[in-house]
């Protein structure tokens, strides 16, 4: 293989293109925009399976 071959072990061959990697961080940027904006998800939402209730407002109900 000649010097100025990127095919092989050199880091040029690992290095992906400009093309690839701005693809990438547009979808790494989209992803942390969705994980910002999104509201946490609740323990009843997580284990029972309940759904968010609408105009419900932080903390939940009363305890006992």
């Amino acid at each position: 293989m000649a010097r100025d071959d990127p095919a092989g072990d050199s880091p040029e061959a690992e290095r992906p293109s400009c093309e690839a990697s701005s693809a990438a961080m547009a979808e790494f940027e989209e992803l942390l925009r969705w994980v910002i904006t999104t509201p946490p998800r609740t323990y009843e939402e997580v284990k029972l399976g309940k759904p968010r209730r609408r105009g419900a407002a932080g903390g939940g109900g009363r305890r006992r």
